[in-house]
């Protein structure tokens, strides 16, 4: 085989084990590669052996070119005798020129020889670039598969890691869930718990109050008794006394004319008796008058929206008659105020319940004719319009997170209390409620809002204040006033600050001055039955609009159908006053 033949069957290889690296058919490669090494190593070495026959040629070459030499001397030496014979020359130039080709092909072979030495050395260049770098491929295939086999340990460990932080994480966010789960639980345990706590609270203290009106009215009714039994006592015993001195003042003027002086003082006397009994009648007619009063202000009294102003009292004309015609007259009147007194529920004015489709409400407000309502369990706004006899939900507003517990409209935004989040937000009026700004509380929670057309009015549960708050960037507080400590609702009519107290029932009136002093209370007969406290409520167009925690409906019932109730007294707790909004988001 020669050189070229070997290098091509060489290359052939090699590109074959290339072919087999490129192509990823890794089994048998270093087999391959030593088997190779070895072809190269046994080629190297007959290549040596080569280079050292070429070596014995040259000095063989060497050699014939010292004989040669010789022999050109001989030859020159025998053509210097040439021409001593002519035969001799011509023997000594058939030697020369069999010497000229003996030296000829010597060069042809040696130059051969040194042709294919370099052309085996070229191949086994080309042989041992090739094999180095079959040996450099094999190599950074070897380092591409170590690093290969470490990112691929890498990422089993990533995945590992990963399905072990996907498990902690499920079983975390199960376990947050379960929490979540207990704490809604637990809230509205405590929030029933609470309703019927409150409930209970309220349910004693009407209960309380209407015993206190019990045992005043029958102390005063008792009292108010033994005062009229004492004066018809003493009544009888004046007329029985008057009608012995007129008999005696009789039978005196019968008698004599002298008697007459002594008939007129018992005449006098008669009168005097008269006089002092008719006081005694007027002072009996007073205390019923008095009682009557008392036993209206238990029941149902004038409104509030028209209040019915007291008649000027006048003296009354007292004819002379007797006492049994003034007891008729006294009972007739009993009877009278008993018989109004039951007829007047009757004669306020009915009120109207509306079914809704939630039943928590916690805060409303009107805007024209739209009356928004938020329920707290629904976690949502709710836009009803009035329609006939029934309040139409024209849209749902979900607010997930949030427990809004105040609403006032304002130019065109609506203005919300987030009791869960400590917030006053600030939304557009469309589709999306889209949140404007907001203003976060560091401490305590707004559980009413309203509007009076100049300030934002807030009302801050435990401790009980109303605090007027400017619309301005930062929503300050401009003034600070007691209040319940369970407002539910805030409301403006006529210039006048309403404010309704959850645990009591009550409708409370404030003045319009600068303390929003406590003019009045009101309650409604209907809301003192049942457990279901008060929730919210506003005013529009006269009329109240209520909901109770618990129960799916609304009530509307006129202003004048308010009973007057008792005005409570809240004490100034020791809490600081509600802080002032931080600048809004």
């Amino acid at each position: 085989m020669s050189g070229e033949d070997w290098a091509e069957d060489i290359r052939a290889e090699v590109d074959s084990v290339l072919g087999e690296v490129r192509g990823g058919e890794r089994p048998g490669l270093a087999k391959r590669l030593e088997a190779l090494r070895r072809r190269l190593a046994a080629k190297s070495a007959g290549l040596q052996a080569d280079v050292k026959q070429s070596a014995a040629l040259k000095g063989a070459l060497g050699r014939m070119k010292r004989e040669l030499e010789d022999a050109q001397r001989r030859a020159a030496a025998q053509q210097s005798e040439a021409a001593q014979s002519s035969a001799l020359a011509e023997e000594q130039a058939e030697t020369l020129r069999v010497s000229a080709q003996a030296r000829r092909k010597l060069i042809d072979a040696l130059d051969r020889e040194r042709q294919r030495a370099r052309e085996r050395a070229e191949d086994l260049r080309r042989a041992r670039e090739e094999l180095a770098a079959a040996l450099k491929e094999r190599d950074r295939e070897r380092l591409e598969l170590e690093a290969l086999g470490a990112e691929a340990r890498a990422k089993d460990e990533e995945i590992a890691r990963l399905a072990e932080a996907q498990r902690q994480a499920a079983e975390i966010l199960r376990q947050a869930r379960e929490q979540a789960a207990r704490k809604d639980a637990l809230a509205k345990a405590l929030e029933e718990a609470q309703l019927e706590l409150a409930a209970k609270k309220m349910e004693a203290d009407r209960l309380a109050l209407d015993l206190e009106r019990g045992r005043k009215a029958a102390a005063e009714g008792a009292k108010a008794a033994a005062l009229l039994e004492e004066t018809r006592r003493a009544l009888h015993e004046r007329q029985a006394e008057a009608a012995g001195l007129v008999e005696s003042a009789r039978q005196a003027k019968l008698e004599a004319e002298a008697a007459n002086e002594r008939a007129a003082r018992a005449m006098a006397n008669a009168e005097t008796v008269r006089r002092e009994g008719n006081e005694a009648m007027d002072e009996a007619q007073e205390l019923k008058e008095k009682l009557l009063l008392q036993a209206g202000s238990a029941g149902p009294q004038t409104p509030p929206s028209e209040p019915t102003p007291a008649p000027a009292r006048q003296t009354p004309v007292r004819p002379a008659k007797s006492g049994r015609s003034r007891l008729w007259l006294w009972g007739v009147a009993l009877a009278a105020a008993g018989l109004a007194a039951r007829l007047w529920p009757a004669a306020r004015p009915p009120a109207r319940d509306y079914p809704v489709p939630f039943s928590h409400p916690s805060a409303m407000a009107w805007q024209d004719g739209t009356l928004w309502v938020a329920d707290w369990a629904e976690a949502a706004l709710f836009r009803l319009r009035p329609r006939g006899e029934e309040l139409v939900v024209e849209r749902k507003h979900p607010l997930p997170g949030a427990r809004v517990s105040g609403l006032a409209v304002i130019d065109g935004f609506l203005y919300l209390a987030d009791a869960r989040n400590g917030v006053i937000e600030k939304r557009r009026l469309d589709d999306a409620l889209t949140l404007e700004q907001s203003w976060p509380l560091t401490t305590g929670n707004v559980s009413a809002l309203a509007w009076n057309g100049d300030s934002l009015y807030a009302a801050f549960s435990r401790p009980g204040r109303i605090s007027r708050l400017s619309l301005e960037e930062s929503l300050p507080v401009a003034g600070t006033f007691f209040a319940s400590p369970a407002v539910v609702g805030l409301a403006f009519q006529d210039g006048r600050l309403w404010s309704a107290d959850g645990e009591r029932r009550l409708f409370l009136r404030h003045r319009a001055d600068e303390a929003l002093s406590l003019e009045d209370a009101y309650g409604l007969p209907e809301l003192d039955a049942g457990t279901r406290p008060l929730a919210c409520f506003t005013i529009q167009d006269g009329e109240l609009w209520y909901g109770r925690d618990g129960q799916a409906g609304l009530v509307r019932s006129p202003l004048r159908s308010l009973v007057s109730r008792p005005v409570p007294e809240f004490s100034s707790p020791a809490e600081p006053e509600p802080p002032a909004p931080v600048p809004g988001v």
